[in-house]
């Protein structure tokens, strides 16, 4: 069943990718003491703030959401620490614990438009081409 909802989760950021739609994984690597979910609990975060998947829910999970869309902004993938106690930021600290985000973006990639067939826009398609577009 996890292989399956790993499968599943992956096959959908190929889809966004393919489409061109911006979106994000984020992905527990790290977790010390009492969790809601493991490492290797996934979650894809859209441009909109839509979500697939669940690193664990409640306000840690809103705060990985925005780190997320964040992301988006920079194009840099990040880990971010979560404690399951701070007060301060609304969490009630039910669970008692801390784990690590890995947040990546995957953005459309970048295309270069070319206007003109003359020689100037033989030689930008011939660079363009050369540097992986």
């Amino acid at each position: 069943m996890h292989n399956d909802f790993n499968s599943q989760l992956l096959a959908e950021l190929a889809a966004a990718q393919a489409a061109g739609e911006p979106v994000v994984l984020a992905v527990i690597v790290k977790a010390r003491g009492s969790v809601p979910r493991h490492v290797g609990a996934k979650m894809l975060v859209y441009e909109n703030g839509r979500i697939s998947g669940s690193i664990g829910g409640g306000e840690m999970e809103a705060r990985v959401v925005q780190e997320a869309v964040v992301s988006l902004s920079d194009n840099q993938p990040r880990i971010v620490p979560y404690t399951f106690i701070d007060p301060e930021r609304g969490d009630p600290g039910v669970c008692g614990g801390e784990i690590e985000v890995y947040i990546e973006p995957y953005l459309p990639p970048a295309a270069v438009f070319i206007v003109g067939c003359g020689h100037v826009g033989q030689a930008v398609a011939d660079l363009a081409h050369w540097l992986g577009y």
